[in-house]
């Protein structure tokens, strides 16, 4: 993530926000007790990275950045851009 906002922070904290947010997004158990071990991170300590991530991902869906909509609809990448982004935040109360 290139965005000021999200270079910031920690690049291991960057990483469990976009783990966390992409396992919400298939439906997946976002944040397992064995992730909690496996990185020394809770949900809340990159929760807040996590909103603004997904806030990103939710705007560029918006304004349909077509080329990279384009780039990413291909086999090839596994037609990411085709995952519908969830309404809401995984643990809404954190």
């Amino acid at each position: 993530m290139l965005d000021p906002e999200c270079l910031q922070h920690l690049s291991s904290l960057q990483a469990a926000a976009i783990l966390c947010l992409a396992l919400h997004m298939r439906h997946i158990s976002p944040w397992s007790n064995t992730l909690k071990k496996a990185t020394g991170y809770s949900i809340h300590s990159f929760y807040s990275i996590m909103e603004k991530i997904f806030f990103l991902v939710a705007k560029a869906h918006v304004h349909d950045k077509w080329a990279i909509t384009r780039k990413y609809r291909h086999v090839k990448h596994h037609s990411v851009a085709l995952i519908e982004l969830p309404t809401t935040l995984p643990y809404t109360e954190a």
